[in-house]
């Protein structure tokens, strides 16, 4: 059991006084003006424990975080640790093999005298707070499901009080502080110091989440951003995002069954200029628009197996600054979209012939920018786009380019944005231009995806903004809608990454933990929270759009 300690507190807002949050619950009565502030489940888990959550179990013990969120309407100061559940009163550890048991009696009562609430994670708060299997320490008068037992100090001693009318004895339970005289009438506005006496100021209380570490070790990686999803040939999924806004990478792999399998932090690579490669042989390979070299990491279990620097001549590694895209080909060889070049590299990175047939010369790249630049007058020239691409291209636009090697054996390259006959184009491996195809997509947002009898698979966005992902049906030929937004009735929710497995399963993600899958029968087979959440949002609005109109 893995246990996260909670010290939280925010402002009244009707008053302005401090307002602990000793409990997690949808309702907190201010103790100074009896106010009640609101903050729904999800509130909590997006907005106030976010990182205690998702950053909190990764901290050393004893460890612990201070930090503010504000969300404009509450300014939260939370105190956040890894540490074992404990006795406020007197810091001795409580019996985590008994938590279960506690959990039935509601609380358990200390050696030192305190009553201390335990209570398993309520069904509604399973899926926004994967892992928590017990709450412990909270204050029993904050719960929302006791919120109806609650009582005030001192609650059966009456307290007696003169009515200033009449003299007469009033009897103060504290349950309201407007008291009706039962001798004359008056309403009695009760003084601060009774008030105060009968509802002292609560303070901020430490109290914990209790995480199952079996459970947590089958939960996903979270993350806030992805910037690449690819699928070997076994099945196994690959993610390269990031968890927080400095853009540090991970990289981590599903199982089959939507288990986390490993994930390993890269350092240097930012996860807006990064991606991801799979090589026939068993590894995955990261490459960075910035570097000249690629980092190569176990399929298996996340090693990392070294690094893979490219060969380039002084004049072409002053014309190139890194991989746009990449794809490792059927042979081994690293094809690259590199600053407006495609280039070929060995498994230890020395440049070799990019199309079978040709020769290489180690400053090819050079070589042919001085021809180009000598022939234009400017000494400049406009590399060719996608839609102008000739047999062997040694050169082309490799700006928001993508390159896949398709299950058919095929090498194809793809223009992400619409532009005059941008499209697709298919090259086999001698260089000759096989096929090519506009796309019925305004803006692409992934790579395609080709399946072995060549049917092309683009996911993205009609000048409509309409959210689709398109099938090029090879026997047709012709473009089809594969997949539609919840919209237009079908299952997408704006997810810009894609893949699809060699028996059909469909892979949807985007960020903020995004993430589903389908079988090859478009059954959802699995849904992250966050995703059902999306999905659910998008067809309340479509019904509260609904009900405008009618």
């Amino acid at each position: 059991m893995i246990g996260i300690g909670l010290e939280l507190n925010t402002s009244c807002r009707s008053c302005g006084n401090p307002l602990p949050m000793n409990a997690l619950a949808e309702h907190i009565e201010c103790p100074i003006c009896q106010k009640t502030a609101d903050f729904p489940y999800d509130f909590w888990r997006n907005m106030i424990l976010d990182d205690a959550i998702g950053k909190g179990v990764d901290l050393e013990d004893g460890q612990g975080r201070d930090q503010q969120n504000m969300t404009g309407e509450y300014t939260f100061h939370l105190i956040y640790g890894k540490q074992k559940p404990k006795c406020v009163k007197c810091k001795s550890v409580l019996d985590e093999t008994k938590f279960d048991e506690y959990s039935k009696a509601g609380s358990v009562v200390c050696s030192c005298g305190a009553n201390i609430s335990v209570r398993t994670t309520p069904d509604e708060l399973s899926n926004l707070f994967s892992g928590v299997k017990y709450i412990i320490g909270e204050d029993p008068n904050m719960i929302s499901s006791a919120k109806a037992s609650m009582q005030t100090p001192n609650a059966d001693k009456p307290i007696l009080f003169t009515c200033p009318s009449c003299a007469g004895n009033l009897e103060v339970d504290g349950k309201s502080r407007m008291v009706v005289c039962k001798y004359c009438n008056s309403e009695v506005y009760l003084p601060d110091d009774l008030w105060l006496k009968l509802h002292p100021v609560k303070t901020i209380e430490r109290w914990y989440l209790a995480f199952d570490e079996k459970t947590l070790s089958e939960r996903l990686p979270k993350w806030s951003h992805i910037s690449d999803l690819i699928i070997d040939k076994d099945g196994y999924a690959y993610f390269l995002s990031t968890a927080d806004n400095a853009g540090n990478t991970v990289v981590w792999s599903m199982s089959k069954d939507f288990k986390p399998r490993w994930s390993v932090k890269t350092e240097n690579f930012n996860y807006d200029e990064s991606g991801l490669a799979v090589s026939p042989d068993g590894a995955l390979y990261v490459f960075d628009k910035r570097k000249n070299s690629f980092l190569k990491i176990s399929c298996n279990d996340g090693a990392i197996l070294g690094k893979i620097e490219l060969s380039l001549s002084d004049d072409d590694k002053e014309d190139t600054s890194g991989c746009n895209d990449m794809i490792i080909d059927s042979d081994g060889t690293f094809l690259c979209l590199m600053n407006d070049k495609i280039a070929r590299f060995n498994p230890d990175g020395a440049q070799v012939p990019l199309w079978s047939g040709t020769t290489h010369d180690v400053s090819f790249f050079s070589k042919v920018s001085k021809i180009i630049n000598s022939i234009d007058g400017s000494g400049e020239s406009a590399a060719p786009d996608v839609n102008q691409l000739k047999d062997k291209p040694h050169r082309m636009d490799t700006e928001d380019v993508f390159i896949k090697l398709g299950l058919d054996g095929f090498i194809y390259i793809m223009d992400q944005n619409q532009a005059d006959g941008a499209g697709i184009v298919m090259y086999d491996h001698a260089g000759k231009k096989d096929w090519s195809s506009e796309i019925p997509l305004d803006y692409r947002t992934d790579k395609p995806h080709i399946d072995s009898a060549g049917n092309v698979f683009v996911v993205g966005d009609t000048e409509d903004d309409e959210h689709r992902i398109l099938k090029f049906n090879r026997a047709a030929d012709k473009w089809e809608i594969y997949m539609k937004d919840i919209g237009d009735g079908g299952v997408l929710c704006g997810e810009s990454f894609f893949a699809i497995s060699n028996d059909g399963k469909i892979y949807l993600a985007d960020s903020d933990n995004c993430l589903k899958v389908f079988d090859e029968n478009f059954k959802n087979i699995y849904i992250s929270a966050e995703s059902k959440e999306n999905d659910q949002d998008e067809r309340d609005d479509m019904k509260d759009g609904d009900d405008d109109k009618d």
